[in-house]
């Protein structure tokens, strides 16, 4: 089942069978952040994806964008290997597309942040 820590809601709880997809959320309240989904040995489960905001600040979930970590850029950007780059800047390219019930972007093909860069740069325009 889900269990929330101090600072924050989560809604999809229950017990499901081993296989089955579900919807799951976290509500963070003000002044905590969102780090992720762990199993019950605490090893992080969700390394495959991020949030994005306006700002860095922002704890409201519902105010970010989800953003796909494929395989080639999570070594580079997911928060549980790389924690230093929580709340950094983080510039991509991808496609915007509807990811976790909204807005969001999948497949990327660059991404660059915290003086890391991964993918074609040549793909990277900007509007």
């Amino acid at each position: 089942g889900l269990k929330a820590t101090q600072g924050c809601t989560v809604g999809g709880a229950g017990r499901y069978l081993a296989g089955n997809s579900i919807r799951v959320s976290a509500s963070v309240e003000s002044g905590y952040t969102f780090l992720g989904w762990t199993n019950r040995k605490g090893e992080t489960v969700s390394n495959t994806n991020l949030l994005i905001a306006a700002s860095a600040s922002e704890t409201d979930v519902n105010k970010c964008m989800p953003i796909q970590l494929s395989r080639d850029y999570r070594a580079d950007f997911a928060l549980d290997a790389n924690p230093g780059m929580l709340g950094k800047e983080v510039i991509m390219a991808g496609q915007l597309t509807k990811y976790f019930g909204a807005a969001g972007i999948k497949s990327p093909t660059y991404m660059e942040a915290n003086g890391k860069s991964v993918g074609n740069k040549a793909k990277f325009r900007k509007r």
